[in-house]
């Protein structure tokens, strides 16, 4: 599915004026249906005298269970997104309600579900959407297509740091973790979008400026899927733990409705085998794959997927999402940063420490990693560093960045996709 054309984006940079009544904001609402959890974000925007849209807040609420986690009940699915929903109607103006639009946009969570699971959430969702008073666009509540996630996000990092109209080698490139996929984004040149084998450059123009932009997205390479894909490697059922589970836990771990046992290998945790695991389910080359997805004239990544073959749109990338959260809770960033500068090898170190540790309790201990998350810290590290130098062929010493949120006009917003999909259904 190929993105909409932006052409709100250029009319949102500039000095703007304040605002000093309801008509002169605009409102949209975007539900994040993850696979962990869904959050809303309700997106203001100041009028400007020409007739302009300009970002001026993000009002952000977020709960667990995902949507998922209701296979079984789609109406319960539906009922889970209330306190956001309200949160939303609670936010945004009475007058401008039935004027903004709200979309309910699925990832990989959804995507894996079996059967028409998926569907029937989605179509109680959009039934309970039509019980708030929002605006609820053609095609408003749908399960996203992995490229589209991953040109947002790319959109919005490059909008927020001021580059949009700008030529594509002073733009940014982006890795997005999620938890069941993992987006690559960075735009290339006209001649590398031709050269480019199908599905995998999007060209979007944005006011006067078009770009062509490599998108690719890793279905079941999040950090939730990871686990699955780790813990299916050496199932505790044969006698043999994970060389990942750390302090003698023992339990199981539950991954779109599938079970995985989880238990230590006799030998004990430890990174270095943890990461050779990890690197297992990156499968680089499938020994199936047809000579003809990956010629020897195309640079392939992981799974023999194209990696858009690099060039001045890739000479900076930024990460974001679990890369960021779980360097915060190792300790490479401090709580409440908005960026950290890292290199691969600082994940590794950490992972060391985590697969060490006697108890899932000590884990827990500095009070940054969560209970939920503790068994699989020593994984979640030890896989983000194979990710990013096995899969994406990071050198494991390279000095890399990864992004919480931007400062946009004196104020700091979320590296999210949602402000990508919400610029394309402000209603002026």
């Amino acid at each position: 599915m190929a993105v909409a054309v932006l052409v709100l984006l250029w009319r949102l940079s500039g000095n703007r004026p304040a605002a000093n009544s309801d008509r002169d904001w605009a409102y949209t609402v975007v539900v994040d249906a993850g696979s962990t959890g869904s959050r809303v974000h309700v997106f203001r925007f100041s009028r400007r005298g020409d007739g302009g849209l300009a970002l001026e807040e993000d009002v952000f609420r977020q709960q667990k269970p995902g949507l998922s986690s209701y296979a079984d009940d789609p109406r319960a699915a539906a009922a889970s997104l209330k306190p956001l929903l309200d949160a939303a109607v609670a936010t945004v103006p009475e007058a401008l309600r039935g004027v903004t639009a709200i979309q309910v946009r699925a990832t990989a969570g959804l995507r894996f579900l079996e059967g028409t699971a998926s569907e029937d959430i989605l179509t109680q969702v959009e039934l309970f959407l039509g019980t708030y008073p929002f605006v609820v666009p053609e095609k408003g509540v749908t399960i996203m297509d992995g490229m589209d996630e991953g040109a947002y996000m790319w959109l919005t990092m490059n909008y927020l740091l001021g580059n949009v109209g700008r030529g594509f080698g002073d733009t940014v490139g982006s890795i997005d973790l999620g938890g069941g996929s993992v987006q690559q984004a960075y735009a290339v040149s006209d001649e590398a979008a031709a050269a480019a084998p199908p599905g995998y450059v999007q060209e979007m123009r944005v006011g006067d400026a078009t770009y062509n932009v490599y998108v690719h997205s890793y279905l079941g390479y999040g950090l939730m899927a990871a686990r699955a894909g780790i813990l299916g490697l050496a199932p505790t059922s044969n006698g043999k733990g994970s060389n990942c589970v750390a302090g003698g836990f023992t339990g199981t771990y539950t991954y779109n409705g599938q079970g995985y046992s989880v238990g230590p290998d006799a030998a004990g945790a430890d990174a270095a085998s943890c990461v050779a695991d990890a690197a297992l389910t990156l499968q680089r080359e499938p020994p199936a794959l047809a000579p003809e997805d990956c010629p020897s004239d195309r640079p392939c990544a992981f799974v023999a997927a194209w990696d858009g073959g690099g060039g001045p749109g890739a000479e900076r990338v930024l990460l974001t999402s679990y890369f960021f959260d779980r360097a915060v809770e190792a300790g490479l960033a401090t709580e409440g940063a908005s960026d950290v500068t890292l290199a691969p090898r600082d994940f590794l170190a950490k992972a060391s420490e985590a697969c060490a540790a006697d108890s899932v309790e000590a884990l827990e201990a500095g009070g940054k990693v969560e209970a939920e998350h503790a068994p699989y810290f020593c994984m979640d590290l030890a896989f983000i560093y194979a990710l990013l130098t096995e899969g994406f062929g990071v050198n494991a010493g390279s000095r890399v960045q990864a992004y919480k949120k931007f400062l946009y006009n004196g104020r700091e917003f979320e590296s999210a996709w949602p402000l990508g999909a919400a610029l394309v259904t402000v209603v002026d």
